[in-house]
């Protein structure tokens, strides 16, 4: 299940960085996460797409204001696998909306 947009008003384009892989990507507004990560390149783990098993959590470093808000399913997946919330996302769940955002992959992440 890909969760609903939030109301909140879309921009025309935004940018991910992504750490430790020192990239960063020109993405249009309203991109899922793990499109723009692909988008630039860098390996990512992820399994269910759908935010149940939560492989694809990132650490949000900067500018989580820029992303839509987390569905309860995706808090729930976070809580369950012990990652703060507010700090970090699933990148299956969560759309960049304006902005700059930078996150950090798990270690095992690494550019192409």
């Amino acid at each position: 299940m890909i969760p609903e947009m939030t109301d909140a008003p879309l921009l025309n384009n935004a940018s991910l960085a992504i750490l430790p892989a020192g990239v960063r990507v020109e993405i249009p507004a309203g991109t899922w996460l793990l499109e723009a990560v692909e988008q630039a390149g860098v390996q990512l783990s992820f399994g269910c797409l759908n935010g149940a098993c939560g492989t694809c959590a990132v650490e949000v470093v900067q500018g989580a204001s820029g992303l839509d808000s987390p569905s309860d399913a995706e808090l729930a997946t976070l809580e369950r696998r012990s990652f703060p919330a507010g700090r970090h996302r699933l990148v299956c769940c969560a759309r960049i909306l304006y902005g700059e955002v930078t996150i950090r992959l798990a270690p095992f992440a690494s550019p192409q």
